[in-house]
């Protein structure tokens, strides 16, 4: 008998076959800068960077920047009533700060007015098999960012169909706002990775993705939203937008 693990497999499989010949449905939009988040987690910024970052996101139409949570405040307040969010990271890169710590820095985050919440999955529960840990520190982050738009980081790059699966499961029970694939820091997820999560999901859940800033992350760029990407994280939105001929693989 056919597994709902070995289906949804086989679904992503020809989502994402369809989005590489060009012949899955692409949402129409004037343009795809509306999709990206910068990404910019560097430990040190000035109030002339946030300012410039604030400036440069409404300039070019992002839906998103996202900064460390320091900042994330501050440039909250530069955006309020502007269409530009701001997202901080909870446990980024590696999501093995203990379930406390996560919570005190979720609520912390919170506190940021119009300050959404990314936070990294804990890899190693999945791996460990730990699906009922999993759920209770989702849920438990859940409870803690309230009525925050919250988002937890797969790092799609580091697991099976299974466990990605697994994770987004976790996440519709959490009640999470998206998910986002990968991180960046361990490799970016495929085509196929991007078409899991989303047939994964349910309707109501995105789905975003990490992407390269590189020549090859702007020709990923509209198969990745082919497969189901919703958002699109990336630390240069020029490269990935425009992809100069000078950039270099």
């Amino acid at each position: 008998m056919t597994t709902d693990i070995e289906l949804l497999s086989k679904k992503a499989g020809r989502q994402a076959a369809l989005a590489e010949a060009g012949l899955a449905d692409l949402p129409r939009e004037a343009d795809p800068a509306g999709r990206i988040e910068w990404v910019r987690l560097r430990p040190f910024f000035t109030g002339d960077d946030i300012r410039e970052m604030c400036d440069e996101a409404l300039l070019r139409g992002y839906r998103c920047i996202s900064l460390p949570l320091p900042w994330a405040a501050e440039a909250a307040s530069l955006l309020h009533s502007a269409p530009v969010r701001v997202s901080t990271a909870v446990s980024f890169p590696l999501g093995t700060s203990p379930q406390e710590a996560k919570v005190l820095e979720t609520m912390s985050a919170r506190m940021g007015e119009n300050v959404d919440i990314n936070v990294v999955l804990p890899v190693y529960r999945l791996a460990a098999g730990d699906k009922s840990g999993l759920r209770a520190e989702m849920e438990n982050i859940r409870e803690a960012a309230e009525g925050a738009v919250l988002s937890f980081y797969v790092e799609t790059p580091m697991l099976d169909d299974e466990k990605i699966i697994s994770a987004v499961r976790s996440a519709e029970m959490a009640r999470a706002d998206r998910v986002i694939g990968g991180t960046g820091v361990f490799g970016f997820p495929t085509i196929r990775d991007v078409a899991l999560l989303r047939c994964a999901a349910p309707d109501w859940m995105e789905v975003g993705t990490a992407v390269e800033s590189t020549a090859k992350g702007a020709r990923l760029l509209p198969f990745l939203v082919a497969a189901g990407a919703g958002s699109i994280l990336a630390e240069n939105p020029p490269l990935v937008l425009g992809a100069p001929e000078t950039e270099k693989e």
